[in-house]
């Protein structure tokens, strides 16, 4: 998502096939991924599905977190995609 956007849980309910979603907490983050929210690399684990907002395609760069708070990198969108294996879907709330 970016920054100036809202998930809608519905959406991406329905971009992950119709199973129950909700948001992690802080704790729950960081038991799943071993990093803290904000620090969250590109998931490159097949067991969680990634889906990118497609109004980040419409950006020329985004910037990713690379496992610490120093670190990100910058990547086009479509690069991101590719890397993450994600869907790109509707996500935001209207």
């Amino acid at each position: 998502m970016s920054g100036i956007n809202r998930l809608d849980e519905a959406k991406l309910r329905l971009a992950v096939g119709g199973e129950d979603v909700k948001r992690s907490n802080a704790e729950q983050v960081r038991n799943y991924t071993s990093f803290v929210i904000g620090r969250t690399p590109i998931s490159l684990n097949d067991a969680m599905p990634v889906i990118v907002d497609e109004d980040l395609t419409e950006l020329p760069v985004v910037y990713a977190a690379a496992g610490t708070s120093n670190h990100n990198f910058a990547i086009a969108p479509s690069g991101l995609v590719k890397l993450a294996r994600a869907r790109v879907a509707d996500l935001k709330i209207d």
